[in-house]
């Protein structure tokens, strides 16, 4: 046999063997699992303590922000369940330093009503103080979130004024979700009067910024007040946090979510940017699209399904970030006990990325609600598992075609 021959076959062979390898833990992977968590958590400490955040804003224009809060979120759930708490908390004082310097709030311009930096940063950023000031329970720290909770909430609900932009002249209906969020997060804490009837008038209020051709928020608010079609990047996170404002806003919002978003393409399940049925472009809020799948509405999903109680849609986008993302043990903080290794997807390559994964993979799994469960498409793993066969099958027909090659008598 020739030597390129039986090179050629082995390669294949065992690329087909590590492919559905590779398959197998993807599909058999738990929707929850500390552990893993704990790995991404270290990787991404390590990344951000050597300035890589600064470097996600070539990708986003939150780039730096949204790596240290959701990298902040993520360490202070498990902090929250005791896993290594010491070093999450310490994870988490780093994000909201990190946070709170002017070259990064600065970004987000001034000049909006009622808060410095308008309601996405402070949204975000609230969540972030909330959750350390929850773990703590340190008197600056909960000062800190009344005050952010209550210029935050005044701002929110001032009669007769514009909803709040998040950059000078910008509103989305997925920013101000997320900052009443936040502020209904922080009154466990804190205590806001007035904030069952605020979030009375904030939840009338979201049916001014509904697209009329799906019924769900629009992406973004014109200088009209008029809301743009509703896309899935924005829908994504709408669904993360409207469940802390209104659940019976959030079981309406959810089904129809799945409905106008959640597709089956290519054998796997997704979000796609524009409603099933329209075609548009990636921007920087969508990332690229592949078929019309938006991979970071797809990441930031999991967490919303989570919320919702959607335990298959969970588990089945989970596991597509497993088989997708290529997770590899890599280099992690080196802190703590001594086991310093990390976790990481496309070898490190986007941070961000991971940030975005274990911030949804961490939030808490709700019970289904009351109302009927949507259906939804799920990862057709056969056809995978298929694919992930054909080089193994294509390097034994090359030794097959061999042994029939061969002249009689040859060994």
């Amino acid at each position: 046999m020739k030597p390129w021959r039986i090179v050629s076959a082995g390669l294949l062979i065992a690329f087909a063997v590590g492919s559905l390898a590779h398959l197998g833990r993807a599909a058999g992977s738990p929707p929850t699992d500390p552990a893993r968590d704990r790995a991404q958590l270290r990787f991404l400490a390590g990344e951000l303590a050597t300035g890589t955040a600064a470097g996600m804003q070539e990708y986003f224009p939150e780039g730096e922000f949204f790596s240290w809060v959701l990298t902040g979120l993520a360490a202070a759930r498990l902090a929250e369940r005791g896993i290594e708490p010491d070093r999450n908390l310490r994870i988490v004082a780093d994000a909201v330093a990190a946070t709170g310097a002017p070259t990064v709030a600065d970004r987000f311009g001034s000049g909006h009503r009622g808060v410095p930096h308008g309601a996405f940063y402070h949204g975000w950023r609230l969540l972030l103080l909330t959750a350390q000031a929850g773990l703590t329970r340190q008197t600056d720290q909960l000062d800190a979130v009344a005050q952010q909770a209550g210029s935050l909430l005044a701002a929110l609900d001032a009669p007769g004024q514009p909803p709040l932009t998040s950059y000078p002249g910008r509103v989305w209906p997925c920013d101000l979700v997320v900052a009443m969020a936040a502020v209904r997060q922080a009154s466990r804490l804190i205590g806001l009067p007035g904030l069952d009837a605020a979030t009375e008038r904030f939840v009338a209020r979201l049916a001014t910024w509904r697209d009329p051709a799906t019924g769900l928020l629009g992406h973004t608010l014109g200088p009209d007040g008029d809301p743009s079609g509703a896309r899935g990047s924005s829908q994504a996170i709408v669904n993360t946090y409207l469940r802390d404002i209104s659940p019976e806003a959030a079981d309406a919002e959810w089904h129809g979510f799945n409905q106008h978003f959640v597709v089956g393409t290519l054998g796997l399940v997704g979000v796609r940017e524009y409603p099933v049925g329209q075609e548009g472009g990636g921007d920087v809020d969508s990332g690229p699209l592949i078929a019309g799948v938006s991979l970071s509405a797809s990441a930031v999903a999991l967490g919303a399904a989570r919320r919702n109680g959607d335990a298959e849609l969970a588990i089945g986008l989970h596991r597509e970030a497993e088989l997708l993302g290529l997770p590899l043990p890599w280099r992690g903080d080196g802190d703590g006990d001594g086991d310093g290794c990390g976790r990481a997807f496309l070898f490190g390559r986007l941070p961000i990325g991971d940030a975005f994964v274990v911030a949804a993979r961490t939030q808490p799994l709700a019970q289904p609600g009351a109302t009927a469960k949507p259906s939804h498409p799920g990862i057709w793993w056969p056809l995978w598992f298929a694919l992930g066969s054909l080089p193994g099958l294509l390097g034994l027909l090359l030794l097959h075609s061999h042994r029939r090659d061969r002249p009689a008598g040859s060994r």
